[in-house]
């Protein structure tokens, strides 16, 4: 069997805009393209407060575990697990990866599946098509990817 080819919006132009609808709720959103080649788009409010707060909620009761905190030369490969908690901030910038993580599978909440569901019908997705969880990554004081 062949998978049907992925489809993709038509960025127009820069600055184009347009308006979408991505679920049931009668909500709209403007989608503006940032970038033709390649295509980038801006969606205005793609997450609700509510939404934010939401997510907020669920990683704070899942809690966050530390990303994997190598340096950027690698130097430190074996150790980029250990505890990184009070570094300073010379060494937290040496760090390829500063944050804490968590994933949030859709089945965790309604809520949460219906963001999911609207990213994956903004990304033109069918249906049945297999979507991870949703990353939420905190980045305290020198946090950064």
């Amino acid at each position: 069997v062949v998978d049907a080819p992925l489809k993709a919006w038509d960025p127009v132009a820069v600055n184009h805009t347009r308006v979408v609808h991505l679920d049931d709720s009668g909500r709209t959103w403007t989608m503006r393209t940032a970038s033709v080649n390649p295509p980038i788009f801006e969606i205005e409010d793609f997450l609700s407060d509510a939404d934010c707060a939401k997510l907020t909620e669920l990683a704070g009761t899942q809690g966050l575990f530390k990303s994997d905190h190598t340096y950027l030369d690698g130097s430190n490969l074996d150790d980029r697990f250990k505890d990184v908690n009070g570094i300073s901030d010379d060494e937290a910038n040496k760090l390829f990866r500063y944050s804490e993580q968590t994933w949030l599978p859709p089945s965790n909440d309604k809520l949460l599946a219906a963001m999911i569901d609207r990213a994956r019908v903004l990304a033109m997705l069918p249906e049945d098509a297999s979507i991870e969880s949703m990353q939420v990554v905190k980045y305290g004081r020198e946090g950064h990817y």
